[in-house]
């Protein structure tokens, strides 16, 4: 969470709207109690720099194993846009949307 801007604002997480780093902070949280990531591959689609903004396009494919022992894997197409303070890159924004299969 410590690359995660505070005026963070993202949507592709399952809601509808927006949500902010509070709310981004409690998934993240509940998605590690309720899985274990047996693979993460993220492959960089563009990536473009603008002075102190960076706009980066890429697919995530994850496994996640659940505390029932099922594995699932899905491929998330993920804009995110980063802004620089002092020599460190922060998330303000993203959107995700899950490929199908």
């Amino acid at each position: 969470m410590s690359y995660v801007h505070q005026d963070y604002r993202g949507s592709g997480h399952g809601s509808p709207i927006p949500i902010d780093k509070t709310i981004f902070r409690k998934q993240v949280e509940q998605l590690v109690k309720t899985y274990s990531v047996r693979s993460l591959f993220l492959q960089p689609t563009a990536i473009q720099v603008f002075g102190n903004t960076a706009i980066v396009h890429y697919i995530a494919t994850i496994t996640l194993k659940s505390v029932d022992g099922k594995e699932a894997t899905s491929q998330t197409a993920y804009t995110d846009v980063f802004v620089k303070q002092g020599d460190k890159w922060l998330i303000v924004a993203d959107n995700g949307n899950e490929l199908k299969r």
